[in-house]
């Protein structure tokens, strides 16, 4: 997942971290110590301000002992190909946003070095 997605969706996600942080028992720090993130980057998930990257997410499902469902917010009837397929998708929007400021980027800095290698 990525900043990509929906602010209301951040916002659900979020609340389900906060959710399966507290029944474990958790703090912020102590969750962000576990995943070996930040605990302003947990603070970030919950308030729905940004969201967890795969890796991040994978070890957030075992540190809180829950399914990807349960953080992701999808029913427990969708298929493994499902959450996969919504995860690619959500992915995929965020890297059709993404993508285009950053070829932008690596052009100028491209153009940049040849004026300088010019000069």
């Amino acid at each position: 997942m990525s900043a990509g997605a929906s602010p209301a969706y951040r916002a659900e996600v979020g609340s389900a971290i906060a959710d399966a942080r507290a029944a474990k028992g958790l703090t912020q720090q102590k969750l962000a110590d576990r995943i070996k993130v930040s605990s302003q980057s947990v603070s970030e998930w919950e308030r729905g301000r940004s969201a967890p990257g795969l890796g991040p997410l994978r070890r957030l499902c075992e540190a809180l002992d829950v399914s990807p469902h349960v953080l992701l917010v999808m029913p427990p009837s969708c298929s493994d190909r499902d959450l996969l397929e919504s995860i690619i998708a959500r992915m995929n929007a965020a890297n059709s946003e993404v993508l285009p400021s950053l070829l932008t980027l690596l052009r100028e800095a491209e153009a940049e070095a040849r004026e300088l290698r010019a000069r």
